[in-house]
C-alpha cells in the first residue's frame, strides 16, 4: 500500500495516492478513481477508460447531456464509434426463456405525439401477427410508414428466402418482379421475371410469365393468355 503524499512537481513529488489506491494521480497527471457518485453537481468533459480507441472502450460525458461511445467528440445525444476493419453494433436484447408470451426488444421512437419501433418478438409471442419477426411499425397516433429513396438514381430494393433480389422499384416508379431493371425509358411500368407456372388453384387468380408470355390462371385453374412473347 502506498503511503498518501501531498504536494506538486516542483516539490520533487511524482504522484499521489489514496491509501486504498481509489484515487491515484500519476506524474503524467492523469487521475485514476475507483468509483465516484455526484450529487447537485456537473460533469462536462469526462472520459471513463482510455482516452483513444487504441487504448480501449471509453465512453464521455458532457454537460450538453451528449454521450460518446468510442469517441470524445460526440455531436449527438449518443454518439457511437468504433475505427476497426469490422461492423459497428449497438445492441438491444431481451434474453429472457421461452415461455415468457409478452417478451420482445424494441428501439423505441416518438416526437410530438407521434411514435413507433423497430423491434423483435420471438415464436410464442403473445400476438401471432408480429411471433418470430421482425417488425418496423408506427403507433395509431401515426399517419403511416414511409420508405425514402430520393435520390434521381436511387433505388429500393427486396430479398427475401435467399441473396438473390426478389423485388426493385427504382428511381422512375417501376416496379421489377423477378428482374432488376425494366426496359430502357420505362416509367411507371410494372415488369415480371419469367416464372415457374403454377400447378395449383389460389382463390383469387395468379398472374405469371412463362418463356416471355403472360398468362392468368383462374381460381378454377382455367388459364388464359393475356398477351403473346
Amino acid at each position: 500500500m502506498t503511503t498518501p503524499v501531498y504536494g506538486n512537481e516542483s516539490q520533487g513529488i511524482s504522484s499521489i495516492n489514496a491509501p486504498d489506491n481509489s484515487i491515484i494521480i500519476d506524474p503524467t497527471g492523469d487521475v485514476n478513481i475507483a468509483s465516484i457518485i455526484v450529487t447537485g453537481g456537473t460533469l462536462d468533459g469526462v472520459v471513463i477508460g482510455g482516452v483513444t480507441p487504441a487504448a480501449g472502450s471509453f465512453t464521455t460525458l458532457y454537460a450538453s447531456g451528449n454521450v460518446g461511445i468510442g469517441t470524445t467528440n460526440p455531436t449527438q445525444k449518443l454518439a457511437v464509434q468504433e475505427d476497426l476493419n469490422a461492423i459497428t453494433i449497438v445492441s438491444v436484447s431481451n434474453a429472457v426463456a421461452t415461455g415468457n408470451v409478452n417478451a420482445g426488444a424494441r428501439f423505441a421512437l416518438s416526437c410530438n405525439g407521434n411514435s413507433g419501433y423497430l423491434g423483435v418478438h420471438p415464436s410464442d409471442y403473445n400476438w401471432g401477427l408480429l411471433a418470430d419477426r421482425m417488425v418496423m411499425s408506427v403507433d395509431s397516433n401515426s399517419a403511416g410508414i414511409t420508405l425514402l429513396a430520393p435520390g434521381a438514381t436511387q433505388d429500393i430494393r427486396f430479398f427475401a428466402g435467399s441473396s438473390n433480389e426478389s423485388m426493385r422499384i427504382d428511381s422512375s416508379g417501376n416496379v421489377n418482379i423477378g428482374l432488376t431493371a425494366a426496359a430502357a425509358s420505362s416509367a411507371g411500368v410494372i415488369t415480371l421475371g419469367n416464372g415457374t407456372t403454377p400447378t395449383a388453384n389460389v382463390s383469387g387468380g395468379t398472374i405469371y410469365v412463362s418463356g416471355g408470355a403472360l398468362y392468368y390462371r383462374g381460381s378454377s385453374g382455367t388459364v388464359t393468355t393475356l398477351g403473346v412473347a
